[in-house]
């Protein structure tokens, strides 16, 4: 839904360049799963298989999408110096939900997962959080599946006598060579074929960050068994604040708003013709303008109802495109939708949360540009 995200944390100094190529060589390595899924899951759709439910196969594309839209916004708050606030989080209820979602999308191993009370309680980034795991049992799938092995993926949160939360992911696979588990968590370690070796570093970072520990072993059984402590919240601390994994939906779906007739200014034509499809399903008119000069003379000649607009247009800002028209028509100026894929930088959080309208993060989804819509629209009517 269109939304005013709570400011991140204040902007810190510029990385060292070998630091940023880590993060960028690390988030490289996190988008890969997604974008294959989305690959296949869309040629799928494409070819209309009769054996595959158009829907169903529209939800993991769109899930997909999610995850790689939290590493994207993880890379960008990089760049921007700042960091994600720490929060509490139950993370039992956070592995639980994620499995879940997961399991309803896999034909690998079967996950078994094991929470007493779910009550397991850390402070953290829901979003990294749900990165390491999503990398630990996607990897322990992995390797089962190159080893050709069935079984299961055993995962457990429980809270410790000693003030800690313990996870563990182990499964039924190979194990790990004994050349190798020294130095798992380096670096470019490959465990498996055709991995990058970045994964479990990846899972060791995220975990050192929230002031924990990893480690890894082979179970006497067989298999590999990874096990992560961090510190557990007392019973003093706050209510937990209700933890959504990165690919989480969002809230229930806004309802559609009574048609109108919308300018869209954004200089991408894909954007463009992406916002024309998704307005049409709910009867808008929608004209378009490829430049902010065109856009605002189209807005002061012509009756819309609003306009979305992209903040970084080629020839006219969103700020001066803001400005100029509300020195012109300041009841128009109140029916403006802003769009951006710069939130991480800190003049545009402060242009969007100064200018009193609506906007919209890239990328974003169908409900939260209904929700920004009918924000807008609601603004028409004050005074």
């Amino acid at each position: 839904m269109s939304k005013r995200p709570s400011e991140p944390g204040s902007d810190g100094p510029n990385l060292p360049l070998e630091e940023i190529g880590r993060h960028l060589a690390e988030a490289a390595h996190d988008l890969r799963n997604p974008l294959a899924s989305i690959l296949a899951l869309s040629d799928l759709l494409a070819r209309g298989g009769r054996r595959e439910d158009p829907a169903e196969l529209g939800r993991r594309i769109a899930e997909n999408a999610r995850h790689c839209r939290a590493i994207v916004e993880d890379l960008l708050r990089l760049a921007s110096g700042a960091r994600a606030e720490f929060e509490t989080v139950a993370l039992g209820d956070l592995v639980g939900d994620l499995l879940t979602r997961r399991a309803s999308r896999a034909s690998g191993p079967r996950i078994a997962f094991t929470s007493p009370g779910f009550g397991a309680r850390v402070r953290g980034i829901p979003s990294e959080l749900a990165r390491v795991v999503e990398n630990l049992v996607g990897n322990a799938e992995e390797v089962m599946a190159e080893a050709g092995r069935d079984g299961r993926i055993a995962v457990s949160v429980r809270e410790r006598p000693d003030g800690q939360v313990e996870l563990n992911v182990c499964d039924e696979g190979p194990g790990i060579p004994e050349d190798l588990l020294p130095r798992i968590f380096e670096p470019f370690a490959r465990g498996r074929v055709g991995g990058t070796g970045l994964g479990l570093a990846v899972c060791a970072r995220v975990v050192e960050e929230h002031g924990g520990a990893i480690t890894a072993e082979n179970a006497p059984q067989g298999g590999a068994c990874f096990r992560i402590l961090l510190p557990a919240l007392d019973e003093s601390a706050p209510a937990p604040i209700a933890p959504k994994s990165a690919a989480a939906p969002d809230a229930s779906p806004a309802t559609p708003p009574e048609p109108l007739r919308i300018l869209v200014v954004d200089d991408d034509r894909n954007t463009v013709e992406t916002y024309r499809r998704v307005l049409a399903l709910d009867g808008h008119e929608v004209v378009s303008a490829s430049r902010g000069e065109e856009g605002l003379n189209l807005l002061l000649s012509e009756p819309f109802d609003l306009a979305l607009v992209d903040v970084r247009l080629p020839d006219l800002s969103g700020p001066r495109f803001h400005e100029r028209l509300r020195q012109v028509r300041p009841d128009r100026a109140a029916r403006l939708v802003f769009a951006t894929g710069d939130w991480h930088k800190e003049e545009t959080r402060a242009f969007l949360n100064a200018s009193g309208c609506p906007y919209l993060i890239k990328p974003f989804e169908i409900d939260e540009l209904r929700a920004a819509v009918r924000l807008a629209t609601d603004n028409r009517s004050r005074p």
